[in-house]
């Protein structure tokens, strides 16, 4: 498995990690789980970190499909918040953007950070909603 989930209980986060070669099925499952880690520790602040992940051209169809297959199918809270980090190179930027964009276009909270810290900074400062109430 490339990839493993870390709920940081004192940060009120839960992080995806992401390393080496994963493949659509790889990128799926992750997705799945960090959706499943949110309902089940209540958490609705993520940071994707995409850490010695590596990323070719053809990883970018992979993952434009992630929040509306994965997401909307189990269930993703939508008032989530995601901070996807930056990796180097290239191939990364393609991929995090294309990723990024897809999100965005179907409506989830996301944004790209280049710097850790600042990832932390913006997930502890948004406003967290509660869905609305019958």
């Amino acid at each position: 498995m490339g990839w493993k989930l870390v709920h940081h209980r004192d940060l009120g986060i839960i992080e995806l990690i992401l390393r080496g070669e994963l493949t659509q099925k790889d990128f799926i499952d992750a997705a799945s789980a960090r959706v499943r880690a949110g309902k089940e520790t209540g958490v609705n602040r993520f940071i994707i970190n995409p850490l010695e992940l590596v990323a070719t051209r053809t990883q970018a169809l992979d993952v434009v499909d992630i929040p509306s297959q994965v997401y909307e199918r189990n269930h993703a809270n939508p008032t989530s918040f995601v901070a996807l980090l930056q990796a180097e190179g290239e191939e990364m930027r393609l991929l995090t953007r294309f990723y990024e964009t897809a999100a965005l276009n179907r409506g989830w909270k996301i944004r790209v950070f280049e710097q850790r810290e600042a990832a932390l900074t913006w997930l502890n400062g948004v406003q967290l909603t509660l869905p609305d109430q019958p």
